[in-house]
């Protein structure tokens, strides 16, 4: 039994689909289903089964659930102890919409570096740029150059407005986008 299989086993009980647990896990779907596979035969039970109304846990999945979750995370701060302990940096995973990681994910991860080369590989555009001089990379949010989005929708309209801010709640640059129906 490895944390692979775990945390596959986990991912698709949770999100009640190998296609779910393939995606947030960023690998193919035979992977994990080999991994349920493997665990499966090593614990001599089929953990989940799939049946018209979607996936449900046997009896001894369900009862794997919560200390797999709990054996899960633990392996998650094993990892980050070590990597901590190396000097390396804190890791964050971010999963969101692409609306909502161009606007707002985005500029909060971007921290106080650049403007960098642009890799046009996909024709982004600039529309907008505050970052500091050259000689002043990688500042505390404390020297004020932290910045957030805020999102609002017009319930009627469906047109989301996205502005960011800085850290004095001042608008420094707003676009309103056109919802995309069907």
């Amino acid at each position: 039994m490895t944390l692979t299989q775990l945390n596959a086993f986990v991912l698709v009980a949770r999100l009640g689909s190998v296609t779910a647990a393939a995606n947030a896990l960023g690998v193919s779907e035979p992977a994990v289903s080999q991994a349920l596979t493997a665990l499966r035969q090593h614990l001599g039970d089929q953990l989940i089964t799939r049946g018209p109304a979607g996936m449900t846990l046997t009896p001894g999945g369900s009862r794997l659930l919560s200390t797999a979750s709990q054996i899960v995370v633990l392996g998650a701060e094993a990892h980050a102890a070590v990597r901590a302990a190396q000097g390396a940096p804190e890791q964050l995973r971010v999963v969101a919409t692409s609306t909502f990681a161009e606007f707002v994910s985005g500029p909060l991860q971007a921290g106080t570096f650049g403007p960098n080369p642009m890799d046009n590989t996909f024709g982004p555009e600039i529309r907008f740029v505050k970052a500091p001089g050259a000689d002043k990379q990688n500042l505390p949010p404390s020297a004020g150059m932290q910045f957030f989005g805020h999102v609002r929708i017009d319930g009627a309209s469906g047109q989301m407005t996205v502005t960011l801010r800085d850290r004095a709640d001042v608008a420094l640059w707003s676009t309103t986008l056109d919802p995309k129906l069907g």
